[in-house]
């Protein structure tokens, strides 16, 4: 990585996949470093516990410096790269990482929704019974489904559909 334009911050790492805690111990000496861990319940048999797993797989944060810690970092075992956005290093800023550090320390059950879906957004649907009618993202249901408003008639529908079965309004 070309060391030309550095400017320090907060850099995110992508690890080897179940590495974020490896990558994080050992880089954790020399950096400042964060790995947001999310507190979920887990069900057995015979009881429930909470624990704590990476908010975003394969990816830890690290605080660098100067340009030498950027070729240190990565000597990490299981630390394969920056993450880059347009070929450039992404550099989150000092609010984001405290708000990710407030979610993730006050919050049960924090989840990622996928960056193409926020709430209160307005969308087209583009296929199924509503093609066509414009609505609103009011909740996000896992991975794939989402629950819309659709304003007709007078009257508030609210609807679980898929996700695939929005697009961006023209």
């Amino acid at each position: 990585m070309k060391s030309i334009h550095f400017r320090s911050g907060w850099y995110v790492i992508y690890t080897k996949s179940n590495y974020e805690k490896k990558v994080y111990d050992v880089l954790k000496s020399d950096f400042d470093v964060f790995l947001p861990l999310k507190k979920t319940i887990r069900q057995w048999s015979d009881r429930k516990k909470t624990v704590n797993t990476p908010l975003f797989k394969s990816y830890i944060f690290v605080f660098l410096k100067n340009s030498e810690d950027q070729s240190k970092a990565l000597k990490a075992e299981g630390a394969y790269s920056f993450i880059t956005i347009q070929g450039k290093p992404a550099i989150v800023t000092d609010k984001e990482i405290k708000s990710i550090k407030l979610f993730t320390g006050e919050l049960l059950d924090v989840e990622l929704a996928p960056f193409e879906i926020c709430i209160g957004e307005k969308k087209k649907i583009n296929s199924g019974p509503f093609l066509g009618y414009n609505c609103f993202i009011v909740d996000y249901k896992g991975k794939e489904k989402v629950v819309v408003r659709i304003d007709s008639l007078r009257s508030c529908i609210t609807a679980e559909i898929n996700k695939v079965h929005l697009a961006e309004i023209v």
